[in-house]
């Protein structure tokens, strides 16, 4: 089984490149251009592995990480 990688990235750029490169790799990839995107996407199907913008539109980071260890199915993302 793949590990699951999401990449939260306001950039298509960057969400576009590190997919491409990841998925080469084997993973599966999900991605998410703002916040709100991102924790639907995580609590659907939980990743093994987030890569965040912190400049992400209305994300604090410190908000958004006590957020995911709050909800116990999430405490080990």
């Amino acid at each position: 089984m793949s590990k699951k990688i999401l990449i939260a990235d306001k950039s298509i750029t960057i969400r576009s490149i590190a997919e491409s490169l990841l998925r080469q790799k084997g993973y599966e990839v999900f991605t998410a251009s703002e916040q709100d995107k991102a924790f639907s996407s995580i609590k659907q199907s939980p990743p093994d592995l987030i890569f965040l913008d912190y400049s992400l539109p209305s994300v604090s980071l410190s908000i958004f990480l006590q957020t995911l260890k709050s909800e116990p199915e999430l405490k080990n993302v």
